[in-house]
């Protein structure tokens, strides 16, 4: 199941200004600052699996080079759009499933996955990944905390609904996936705890909810793809 926001990209943008939506945004921008300055250098060639509308380039776009894939045309057109001239050089639009890409084998450095995990099969997501990566190659991806408190109760309203939830993923879960293609954790880093409020009290809550980070909505981890085929 896939919300409407993840296949409109006026709306994908716009969630941004609910009140709820930008305090998640003032936790995950640091992080994903932080990791694309700390792993992703000018001579890099990047994957971005699942790019929607390109929203992360203009943190990588010091790599000497950008597949962004995504299976939602309308999403990638309106990304592309987005990015100045001299981004749009740097970038090659693919729009294609994650699962099946037409990326060279062994030629990317950096993968970059946000927000995709949660909806396909990460067994044939790895295995795809990992065709298209060096050896030591990077990866650097976030998906939903299985044992945040929010998704729990969602699982259990689905399954009393008897409706499809999206996959919500454990670290445990992702290592055992990772190990059996090649990659291991070098970073790992959980954020975005909340509990459903009303809006007025999300400005009071917040500085307690991170304290309970550890059980945050999102999991961010970094991977190294081992040197040995």
């Amino acid at each position: 199941m896939t919300a409407r926001w993840y296949t409109n990209p006026e709306a994908y943008d716009a969630r941004k200004l609910k009140p709820l939506e930008a305090y998640l945004e003032t936790l995950w921008k640091p992080i994903f600052s932080n990791l694309a300055k700390k792993y992703i250098h000018d001579k890099d060639v990047i994957a971005d699996f699942g790019c929607g509308t390109l929203a992360h380039i203009r943190l990588m776009n010091h790599a000497a080079k950008i597949y962004a894939v995504d299976a939602n045309k309308t999403m990638l057109e309106f990304g592309m759009q987005k990015l100045s001239d001299t981004d749009r050089l740097k970038v090659v639009a693919l729009n294609e499933s994650g699962l099946h890409t037409s990326i060279p084998s062994s030629s990317c450095s950096v993968i970059w996955s946000v927000g995709l995990m949660e909806y396909v099969d990460i067994q044939q997501l790895f295995a795809e990944m990992t065709r298209v990566a060096k050896p030591g190659a990077i990866m650097l991806i976030q998906f939903p905390n299985a044992n945040n408190i929010v998704h729990i109760g969602i699982r259990v309203a689905h399954v009393l609904q008897a409706t499809q939830a999206k996959q919500y993923r454990t670290t445990t879960e992702i290592r055992s996936v990772a190990n059996r293609y090649g990659w291991f954790i070098e970073e790992s880093i959980s954020t975005g705890f909340y509990i459903p409020t009303p809006t007025i009290l999300i400005p009071i809550l917040s500085p307690m909810w991170k304290l309970f980070n550890k059980f945050g909505n999102n999991t961010f981890l970094v991977l190294r793809k081992s040197t040995s085929e």
